[in-house]
């Protein structure tokens, strides 16, 4: 711990000691200051703009922190009204066991890498990961956090659960946060979408091409190739619109001309 706050003291005393030549973390106020520590060192490359802090690393501005075994942090030189030379953070990136956190969201991936200009984190890694309050979505591939449009996008064996315990899967999905990010909207999954809920003959599952789901109303709408089943039961057409707090479903043909068609066990005895 002495060591990192040393490292951390020793970079932003150089940077007001050698202020016309040496990028300074500081911005227009403490909330934009980067400060950057590491348990083993910190590499200044200035030819490549960078920094590069090694071992237990931490990058940290206003609310938004990034941990990782090593961490680069990328910046542009900016002059400023009396000549002075400031740099200004313009993204971060951490390698291996990487941890993100902003407000109350918190993401994992194997390397993540956040924008500050675009306010854009990426998230990858076989076990990449958003945690948001009570509710996580987690990717093979990729995850993507868009602040500027609330936006959450996953690529690969995509799977939410949300905070109403509703699940849903998709090689694809896109979850919209609320204005205050602190709860999904809507969900859209595309690829293999899955909608699973509590049925009364078990876990009702259903699966389609595309899926749309609306957490206010509950209601998921999935499109082509439609399959959905319940406990034996398999109905299968071209469009469902399922209430997944009722446990209401439509199928319909949207006319397409194709059937709707389901396939009905009788109850045992």
């Amino acid at each position: 711990m002495i060591k990192k706050q040393l490292q951390a003291l020793t970079i932003l005393a150089s940077s007001m000691l050698l202020a016309a030549t040496y990028p300074s973390f500081s911005q227009t106020n403490d909330d934009e200051k980067l400060v950057v520590e590491a348990d083993d060192n910190l590499q200044w490359r200035r030819e490549d703009q960078q920094y590069i802090a090694t071992g237990n690393a931490s990058a940290k501005r206003g609310d938004t922190e990034l941990n990782a075994d090593i961490i680069i942090a990328d910046y542009e030189d900016k002059q400023i009204d009396n000549g002075e030379s400031r740099s200004n953070i313009t993204l971060i990136e951490g390698q291996n066991n990487a941890v993100f956190k902003r407000g109350g969201l918190v993401a994992t991936g194997t390397n993540i890498t956040y924008d500050f200009t675009k306010e854009y984190a990426v998230m990858t890694g076989e076990n990449a990961s958003v945690i948001n309050g009570a509710e996580k979505l987690t990717a093979s591939e990729s995850i993507v956090y868009d602040r500027k449009n609330r936006l959450i996008t996953a690529k690969g064996n995509a799977h939410v659960v949300l905070s109403n315990g509703q699940e849903l899967k998709g090689n694809f999905i896109e979850a919209r946060l609320n204005d205050g990010e602190n709860d999904i909207e809507t969900v859209l999954t595309r690829g293999n979408a899955q909608v699973l809920s509590p049925g009364s003959n078990g876990i009702r599952e259903a699966v389609a091409d595309t899926m749309t789901y609306n957490k206010a109303t509950g209601e998921a709408v999935l499109t082509d190739n439609v399959i959905l089943k319940d406990g034996g039961n398999v109905l299968k057409g071209d469009k469902a619109v399922i209430d997944t707090v009722s446990g209401t479903s439509t199928m319909s043909s949207s006319g397409s001309g194709n059937r709707v068609g389901g396939v009905f066990l009788p109850a045992q005895n």
